[in-house]
């Protein structure tokens, strides 16, 4: 291989470990944050079910536009998380259905099991918490589904918020290793072109103490050929031409001596 394709191989290598180190930190970055977030708004969850009950609660003992207005906002909230988590969407950061951030869906099977569940039991749950605003806090049997399922449904967000809490450790020591690996290869092309550099400027600056010392006369050190790429074809041409010169010498005084 000639050193230039042995220098262009050594620091292309060097520059895609770059970019795979720079693009291995987003990804980790960008997963344990998504991460991160989920878990988040899967505990916020928990929160919501139980004002979901509460808010109901009160509506029905006073049924004014402020409380239904209450109730409708956190209908809408946790309808939006946990579609968003489910399905990925925009979803509010904000208990009062404002700052809306996009969110990627949950990768996490079994989370995703658990967050299907929930909203299984939300449906009919939000359903009859719509019944009993539309009564305007009359239907009974409304506020008493959503009481009396509040529990299983807090249940169902737990088990996910749990679950992803697991799956959010377990990714973070698995990035920790393709960290620590991306980091190795890129620290390894490192000291593969810095040792192809040193190889080849030590070959350079050999092969040039050599051409020295036959420009002073001394023709009896061989050259090294072993030099890598034009090094050594430099090196071989060099040898040739220190062979003949000494033969060449070798010659004018065996006819000095005659």
């Amino acid at each position: 291989m000639s050193i230039k394709s042995q220098i262009l191989f050594s620091v292309g290598t060097l520059v895609a470990l770059i970019v795979a180190v720079g693009s291995g930190m987003i990804y980790v970055t960008s997963t344990l944050s998504a991460a991160s977030l989920h878990t988040d708004l899967s505990g916020r969850q928990r929160a919501l079910s139980q004002r979901t009950a509460k808010e109901a609660l009160i509506y029905a003992a006073e049924p004014t536009k402020e409380n239904a207005g209450k109730l409708k906002t956190t209908l809408t909230v946790f309808t939006k998380s946990i579609e968003g988590m489910l399905n990925g969407g925009s979803v509010p950061m904000s208990a009062d259905n404002s700052n809306y951030k996009f969110i990627p869906r949950v990768a996490d099977a079994e989370a995703l099991g658990h967050g299907q569940r929930e909203l299984e039991l939300w449906k009919p749950i939000r359903a009859a918490a719509q019944r009993l605003i539309a009564s305007k806090g009359k239907d009974r049997d409304a506020l008493r589904y959503v009481v009396d399922h509040n529990m299983e449904l807090f249940a169902a967000a737990n088990d996910m918020t749990n679950r992803l809490a697991d799956a959010t450790a377990e990714n973070a020591r698995f990035m920790l290793v393709v960290e620590v690996l991306i980091l190795a290869l890129s620290l390894t092309a490192g000291v593969v072109a810095l040792l192809v550099g040193r190889r080849v400027s030590s070959a350079i600056v050999d092969l040039t103490d050599h051409a020295d010392i036959i420009s002073r006369g001394e023709i009896n050190k061989p050259v090294p050929t072993d030099g890598p790429g034009e090094v050594a074809v430099l090196g071989k041409s060099l040898d040739r031409m220190r062979i003949s010169l000494k033969k060449s010498m070798e010659m004018l005084s065996r006819a000095d001596i005659a």
